[in-house]
């Protein structure tokens, strides 16, 4: 009996540990909810509504219609710095299919893995094991256009697993407002982008009563896209998030990106994101389409924490 109590309280402690490495200083027990999904968006300030590409179900739904394709679908990899626990890895799938004029379907997943995290007992305690966390989630979304609007309704299934499994169901939805206008004799098409995400039922642990309250976040962010000549394009993108609620994780992000485009062939791109719970960064990208295909890089440079520096790769397939 005094073993299992040994073991339980070391595995809490273990568990508090992994907890704040894994969601990097937001406090939250989700970290899949404020992960990166696109290498577009990471070297971009982290924005997810304005101007999305790829990726559609986790940045922008909505933006797969404006865009004019049939069928989409992307994949995604984050690689984290190797630490004292391993080295963590974020895979996610997307896929979006527009089924009738102004009406489109989303369905992807999302995983996170690969540490591991050895559990010793106390001098005289022969309590020894070890685990591997992990975080996934299987997701649905719908969109629908009418004529300059946007909107789209999602919900997902999270379970994490970090020694003592949990899950929960939430969604989310958005609106996006697209038009152009006439700058300096240049034409200027712009987007202007709302999204709310992360509300649902308290993430509850199947091993006990307890129970954590997931806090929505909210989205605010525009793209500017400036035609400077026939095949050359310049895109500014700005946004602003937060938790809606008071708590341990309530924070404030801003992000600021530009893109240079050339003949929809080639795209280069920088970004920088302000938070309040965790460090800032800086985004640098480059991405490719090609005949339907698109590839995309994006790294992210933290200012202060090694930690923060992430490499991820996009590709995907439209037609």
């Amino acid at each position: 009996m005094k073993q299992n109590n040994m073991k339980r309280i070391l595995y809490i402690v273990a568990l508090a540990l992994l907890g704040t490495t894994l969601a990097m200083g937001q406090g939250s027990p989700l970290p899949l909810l404020e992960g990166n999904t696109s290498a577009r968006t990471l070297a971009l300030g982290k924005v997810r509504g304005a101007g999305a590409k790829d990726m559609y179900l986790y940045t922008n739904p909505t933006a797969f219609l404006a865009n004019g394709a049939t069928f989409q679908v992307d994949g995604n990899i984050e690689i984290f710095p190797k630490l004292e626990f391993g080295r963590e890895l974020q895979y996610t799938l997307s896929g979006a299919w527009s089924f009738a004029p102004s009406h489109a379907l989303f369905v992807g997943g999302r995983y996170s893995g690969g540490l591991k995290i050895e559990v010793e007992g106390m001098p005289g305690e022969k309590v020894e094991s070890s685990f591997r966390p992990y975080s996934l989630s299987a997701d649905l979304g719908y969109a629908y256009a009418v004529e300059h609007w946007g909107f789209f309704a999602k919900g997902s299934y999270h379970r994490t697993a970090l020694q003592i499994e949990a899950e929960t169901y939430l969604f989310g939805a958005g609106v996006s407002y697209l038009n152009q206008y006439t700058l300096f004799g240049k034409g200027v098409e712009y987007g202007l982008h709302a999204i709310i995400d992360g509300v649902g039922a308290p993430l509850r642990y199947r091993a006990s009563n307890d129970s954590y309250t997931i806090q929505p976040t909210l989205e605010l962010s525009t793209d500017q896209t400036l035609s400077l000549a026939e095949k050359h394009q310049l895109t500014l993108i700005l946004g602003a998030r937060g938790t809606l609620k008071e708590g341990p994780a309530n924070y404030r992000a801003a992000g600021v990106g530009l893109e240079y485009s050339y003949d929809q062939l080639l795209d280069l791109r920088l970004g920088y994101d302000y938070h309040t719970l965790r460090d800032h960064s800086l985004g640098f990208g480059i991405g490719g389409k090609l005949y339907g295909v698109h590839l995309d890089l994006g790294y992210q440079l933290g200012f202060r924490t090694y930690s923060v520096n992430t490499l991820m790769v996009t590709a995907g397939y439209a037609f």
